[in-house]
């Protein structure tokens, strides 16, 4: 399960939001689709969860496409620091 890591700052600009590490000084910043699983994962949640909501928000992208966009972003969150694996 993701879910996000404490102390994270979020700050939304026009089309995106930005992410601020304090600890680390970096910044993300997230689409639209990646500001939706990351407003999902305010509590932990399975890539099967939020590859099931996001297909019903974006009935147009095929499940494939979705799924592989969504853990290709979970996996750079966690890299960077900003979830965590439980």
């Amino acid at each position: 399960m993701y879910m996000r890591r404490s102390g994270i700052i979020i700050k939304s600009l026009d089309d995106e939001v930005l992410l601020i590490d304090e600890v680390t000084d970096s910044i993300f910043n997230l689409n639209q689709m990646g500001t939706a699983v990351w407003n999902l994962l305010n509590e932990p949640r399975t890539i099967e969860e939020i590859v099931e909501v996001l297909q019903a928000a974006f009935p147009d992208v095929s499940t494939e496409i979705i799924a592989e966009d969504t853990n290709q972003l979970l996996n750079r969150l966690v890299d960077k620091g900003l979830l965590q694996v439980t």
